[in-house]
């Protein structure tokens, strides 16, 4: 492993107050699950909010790398809530895609 916290470590909880901080990192609305994120936003124009979708996880990806942890791209997944049958979406962090969800 070269970052993050193994899981049942005891360090875990203390890994849990110390990542807090990445609410501040991007214009995402943030919330935290224990150790999992749900990053959000929203907006009233399709080319505008996909821009923002692919500039703002580069502000998370600096956050966690500075902080020496990682993300854990095969388990991020991103969905896209609106009326729109036919969207070609896509969001990449770091050069990886992130898979589309089509339900919770």
């Amino acid at each position: 492993m070269t970052c993050g916290v193994t899981q049942g470590s005891v360090v875990g909880p203390l890994l849990l107050m110390y990542i807090n901080d990445i609410v501040k990192a991007s214009n995402f609305n943030t919330i935290l699950y224990a150790d999992d994120i749900n990053l959000d936003i929203s907006g009233k124009y399709y080319e505008i909010l996909e821009k923002t979708v692919n500039h703002e996880p580069k502000k998370i990806d600096h956050w966690v790398r500075a902080n020496k942890l990682c993300i854990s791209y095969s388990k991020s997944n991103f969905m896209l809530m609106n009326n729109h049958k036919n969207t070609n979406f896509s969001v990449l962090i770091n050069h990886h895609p992130i898979s589309k969800q089509s339900s919770l």
